[in-house]
């Protein structure tokens, strides 16, 4: 039955639904009306993580998004005379402010691979003897839940999917999202409101493979986003969301903290329903190019000064925080390989790392402010100047009824012999000057995906409904 014919014959029978009464605490004639003491939001972990509500982790493929979650999840649930206070480098500020069990849902591995990568960290990374009781008993803390590995009675669905439509053609949480919120909430019923032992950290591995929608579709994702915001508000726990960055989407290298916001996968309700957002992000490495049969390096500011051994590190930082209170500074966090932990901190050792080109300009390029400036705006300008090529490049494009796409537009620029003529000195100019040279990713791909992603938040491109993209308000 669709969801007008429900509501039909709820009509004809007399049913029809009710406008909503609003109940405010402010209805009550004996509230307060003096000004409140300001309490400020609790947080799980210092810098990072709040208390209560729902925070996007995302990130590319294989920029250990996972990993990252299951460390936190890991420390939260620690306890024993090993368990560590920080996460990490004390340095680094990364303090456990609240001790509790984790629930971990993922639909993504089996629960022999998280089992085994969970004990990793609790030996690698903690210290903790594997036979010890604080070891186990930490163990014992985190809960898996990880339907790849689970029989058809253990787990008697068709999809992992958290929301569904239900039997009125609406699209609402079901019977397994409200599941793992029910079982985090039966448990705490129990114990008061400070017992370590209640649940504090719920991790939905991920938005991508348990939403059961288009993560473009806002009214959609707002039921999933809203759902798990709100109950873990409710409930007094935390909650973590992996979702995924659209592979176009690179970080800006001239500002790696630009538009950090727009490489969230989705519409804007994956940003602005959630209480924070977090990119994990593999950093800007050295470009290579060959020329005349020799390898040249171009020795990017931002990893110019990571060590060799730590060269498969990842940045963790804050992209949004809806309610202040967490640090906008990079976490810089070295992988110590399968089988052998997590992640080293190195975030000490890389605090003097710039945080954008025309800082590392300023204070390692060897130039005075003044100077730095002029040359990043002059960067800017070039990249100004590259952008209105590929807007160019798209109505070509377009003209050419082909679908647009960064493949597309930057084929065009590099083999079409009128337009790299007309735009040789712009192809001429590599990243650090704001160009497209050096800056091509290996393929035609690259530097074009990012120049349309900026396209795309100006409002002049949207998503097609095929491959590629159009014009706003006019057919590609």
């Amino acid at each position: 039955m669709s969801h007008h014919d429900h509501n039909l014959l709820k009509s004809i029978a007399g049913q029809e639904e009710q406008a909503h009464v609003w109940r405010s605490p402010d209805d009550d004639p004996s509230q307060s009306k003096n000004r409140p003491v300001t309490e400020a939001k609790r947080l799980l972990v210092a810098k990072l993580l709040y208390g209560t509500g729902m925070t996007m982790v995302y990130g590319k493929g294989e920029s250990k998004k996972t990993l990252f979650c299951l460390t936190v999840a890991v420390h939260v649930a620690a306890v024993g005379p090993n368990a560590p206070q920080y996460i990490g480098d004390p340095r680094t500020g990364l303090e456990i402010k609240c001790r509790g069990r984790t629930l971990i849902y993922s639909v993504e591995d089996e629960y022999d691979e998280l089992n085994s990568r969970i004990w990793d960290i609790i030996e690698k990374d903690l210290g903790m003897d594997p036979q010890s009781d604080e070891a186990k008993t930490t163990r014992s803390r985190i809960r898996l839940l990880c339907p790849l590995s689970m029989s058809d009675d253990e787990f008697p669905f068709a999809d992992p999917y958290l929301c569904s439509d239900n039997p009125e053609g609406e699209f609402r949480v079901n019977v397994k999202g409200r599941g793992l919120v029910h079982d985090i909430n039966s448990h705490n019923a129990k114990l008061p409101a400070d017992d370590p032992d209640r649940y504090a950290l719920l991790v939905i591995d991920s938005a991508t493979t348990t939403g059961g929608m288009e993560l473009t579709d806002n009214l959609k994702a707002t039921v999933y986003t809203w759902y798990f915001g709100r109950k873990s508000i409710q409930g007094d726990f935390a909650c973590m969301v992996i979702a995924h960055t659209p592979k176009t989407v690179a970080p800006d290298k001239l500002d790696p903290e630009a538009g950090r916001e727009l490489r969230l996968a989705g519409g804007f309700v994956w940003n602005t329903n959630g209480r924070a957002t977090i990119e994990v992000r593999v950093p800007l490495t050295r470009g290579v190019s060959k020329s005349r049969g020799t390898l040249k390096g171009d020795d990017w500011w931002e990893t110019k000064d990571l060590p060799i051994e730590h060269s498969d590190s990842i940045v963790v930082q804050v992209a949004k925080a809806n309610s202040g209170m967490l640090s906008k500074e990079k976490f810089w966090f070295s992988s110590r390989g399968k089988g052998n932990g997590a992640f080293i901190d190195i975030t000490p050792l890389m605090a003097g790392t710039p945080r954008s080109y025309e800082e590392w300009l300023r204070v390692d390029g060897g130039q005075s402010g003044a100077d730095a400036s002029r040359t990043s705006e002059q960067a800017k300008k070039v990249r100004e100047e590259v952008n209105e090529m590929v807007l160019q490049a798209c109505y070509r494009v377009a003209q050419d009824g082909k679908p647009i796409t960064p493949n597309a537009v930057q084929t065009l620029i590099l083999e079409n012999d009128a337009f790299a003529k007309r735009f040789k000195d712009l192809l001429s100019k590599d990243s650090r000057e704001g160009g497209l040279a050096k800056n091509r990713g290996g393929g035609a791909t690259g530097s074009s995906a990012w120049h349309i992603d900026v396209l795309v938040s100006r409002g002049l491109l949207n998503k097609s409904a095929g491959r590629g993209y159009e014009f706003v308000g006019e057919e590609a």
